[in-house]
């Protein structure tokens, strides 16, 4: 529980102190957009299929408050290191590792 807490603080303090590229809409998507299939994500497989929970069995709402500030900062972190321009030769592998970083970690 500990280390959540200190995960939650280091990323948002991380995410107050990085320069914003993004538009707040933007933000405020992208980030409505992991909230909701990550957390409907692991409902499904928790409830559902019995497979994990973070702190509890069933639906747990301290883990609920820590996942959604998680995936709001991690998401937007995540954002900020794509480039802004798409013609960019140097985007083609900046995506090409992260789609190998979230599919073999």
């Amino acid at each position: 529980m500990l280390l959540m807490a200190v995960t939650v603080i280091v990323f948002s303090v991380s995410f107050l102190l990085m320069p914003k590229r993004l538009s707040g809409l933007e933000m405020y998507t992208t980030s409505l957009f992991a909230v909701f299939f990550g957390l409907s994500t692991d409902l499904f497989l928790d409830v559902k299929y019995h497979l994990y929970g973070y702190f509890d069995v069933g639906v747990d709402g301290l883990a609920y408050v820590f996942i959604v500030f998680i995936y709001v900062t991690v998401n937007l972190l995540v954002f900020k290191r794509i480039p802004d321009t798409s013609s960019d030769l140097g985007a083609g592998r900046l995506y090409r590792r992260m789609v190998a970083l979230f599919l073999f970690v």
